[in-house]
């Protein structure tokens, strides 16, 4: 089972996923 701090680090990590994704989305319009 994941841990209450793995859950934040994995969520952290999907954030920062997102945010490259919308920057590239971004830029590339």
């Amino acid at each position: 089972m994941l841990t209450f701090r793995m859950k934040i680090k994995i969520f952290v990590v999907y954030l920062n996923f997102l945010m490259k994704n919308a920057h590239l989305i971004l830029t590339s319009i």
